[in-house]
């Protein structure tokens, strides 16, 4: 039983849309993270992420154009959680376990819930 009536296309638009706007805060996280501290901006960010995907349900339910509104703000705040990655590797990673370190955190990438 289909809850919600999306074509496939609305779907994937739904699934797409954390990306649309993710990459415009890359640049302006790794300043952030410079000037606040890598782990709040890494832990704000995933953190706001992680409450506003507790509206997704209700989101979902109001309408198709909330839904999408909210995946690109939380594409947009997680923007800046990859620079902070990077940053707190460079600081807190020994130079001969980055390497490994950094294959272990982008190797897990495709297989995020969002990649399935």
């Amino acid at each position: 039983e289909n809850v919600f009536d999306w074509d496939e296309r609305q779907q994937n638009t739904v699934k797409g849309a954390f990306f649309w706007l993710h990459m415009v805060l890359q640049i302006p996280g790794g300043l952030l993270a410079q000037k606040f501290g890598a782990k709040s901006i890494f832990g704000f960010s995933n953190g706001l992420v992680a409450l506003l995907t507790c509206a997704i349900p209700f989101m979902a339910k109001l309408n198709f154009e909330a839904l999408l509104l909210l995946r690109i703000v939380q594409g947009l705040i997680a923007g800046v959680a990859w620079p902070s990655m990077q940053a707190m590797t460079g600081k807190w990673i020994p130079p001969h376990e980055r390497s490994r370190f950094v294959s272990a955190y982008f190797g897990t990438y495709p297989m995020r819930p969002d990649h399935t």
